[in-house]
């Protein structure tokens, strides 16, 4: 299913024909969202970028993600392996709740309680029901289809789990209880092909080695405020001080929404370091995740008709292949250093869950990491190093108020370019 026309989607059933793939049925559908034919076509799985129509599919009643870029490509294999996570995917998010609302030892207090009492079914149990009915068509031993449950939980909280998935009768070929550590490298080691978790976060340290899909259900996902703007716990207003700068916050929340993560777009000026006061500020207040993303504008038409008139092909692809890798892992490096050189705070360093670096146009790198990580703020300065104080805002800033899906908060920098002028 696309939103390509069927004239643009011939080139679709090109490609299909051409990697001989099993594949005679779609929908092309004009530039609208195709999630209303998912049942239609009986469809047990949706997977898209656009963050919007998978959350218009899990509403409808469908296992859906939004697919993360990246993952090292497994070798060749005949047997496809899918790992899950827990609760808010195969399960509800029932004890996702009381762990985030009670913390760890309310959570394991509940699990002792309900060890007997099976979980709800979250929005990838039918497809994991319907995975589970394809493998019985197999021999034993014989299955090309392999799946995980890869868990945060630990014991004594995986009885639960294990008596839920009996009461089922659905059966997960390996089971792994993480007690919390990070769960790239058992991904790794599992060969995953595809994962899927509901914290934009694990999706993000995940999408490094597999192909991950986000899916946005549950508590960690959800934009409704949990209690009145600008109260604490107890209902007073509530006060929150930050590193060199002071703010006003509601809990959690901004203007009705809540706040869990945010990405912080900064261009290595001279005032950027203005720019990450606000965001770690923003993010130490609001308990959220904060991620930045610097954006390396592609090489001009001049640069690259040069390189291509002094190299051969082969050097050409190694370059912009592994080599751009490096550049950019070395670029990233270089953002920390820079805010650990001009904030020197490493505490509020430690609030930065990563570090984006992309090659494309500002904005739209700013724009696409901030619907790929699905963060509620954007964080952006007024103005580029380059940009006069004559200048109300920048081109960057400006297109990112006008298509930006979720609350930016600008930082002026009006102020510092005059002190710099005069």
């Amino acid at each position: 299913m696309s939103r390509n026309s069927a004239d643009t989607g011939l080139r679709v059933f090109n490609s299909i024909e051409h990697y001989g793939l099993g594949i005679s049925r779609a929908a092309f559908v004009g530039g609208r969202s195709p999630y209303p034919y998912l049942a239609a076509f009986g469809c047990h799985l949706f997977l898209s970028t656009d963050a919007e129509d998978v959350r218009r599919a899990l509403d409808a009643g469908f296992a859906a993600a939004t697919i993360l870029s990246g993952g090292a490509r497994r070798a060749a294999s005949a047997e496809l392996r899918i790992a899950f996570d827990g609760d808010a995917v195969v399960f509800s998010d029932e004890s996702e709740r009381v762990y985030q609302l009670g913390g760890l030892e309310a959570f394991q207090a509940s699990e002792r309680e309900s060890a007997r009492e099976p979980l709800r079914g979250g929005p990838f149990k039918a497809f994991l029901a319907a995975l589970n009915v394809l493998q019985k068509e197999f021999p034993s031993g014989a299955c090309p289809i392999r799946t995980a449950l890869v868990t945060a939980r630990s014991a004594p909280a995986h009885e639960r789990v294990i008596r839920t998935l009996r009461e089922w009768d659905i059966r997960l070929d390996e089971s792994l209880f993480l007690g919390g550590l990070d769960k790239s490298a058992f991904l790794e080691a599992f060969a995953a092909d595809v994962f899927f978790d509901d914290q934009a976060g694990h999706c993000e340290r995940a999408s490094a080695v597999v192909a991950t899909g986000h899916v946005p259900h549950g508590i960690s996902n959800e934009r409704t405020p949990a209690r009145p703007p600008g109260r604490a716990p107890d209902g007073s207003a509530r006060r929150f001080g930050a590193a060199k700068l002071n703010l006003a916050l509601p809990y959690r929340q901004l203007g009705g929404q809540m706040i869990r993560s945010m990405l912080c777009a900064t261009d290595l000026g001279c005032y950027s370091p203005y720019v990450m006061q606000h965001a770690l500020a923003l993010a130490r207040s609001f308990s959220a995740e904060l991620y930045v993303v610097h954006a390396v504008e592609p090489m001009g038409q001049f640069a690259e008709s040069l390189l291509e008139s002094y190299l051969d092909e082969h050097t050409l692809s190694h370059m912009r292949g592994r080599a751009l890798n490096t550049v950019m892992a070395n670029i990233e490096q270089r953002v920390l250093e820079n805010f650990q050189d001009e904030l020197g705070e490493k505490e509020d360093l430690a609030l930065i869950r990563a570090v984006r670096v992309r090659q494309g146009d500002p904005a739209d790198v700013i724009l696409e990491q901030a619907q790929r990580l699905s963060v509620d703020l954007l964080i952006v300065g007024s103005h580029s190093q380059g940009a006069g104080s004559e200048i109300p805002l920048g081109r960057t800033a400006v297109r990112v108020l006008q298509l930006s899906p979720v609350p930016v908060y600008m930082v002026p920098l009006a102020q510092y370019l005059g002190r710099r002028k005069s």
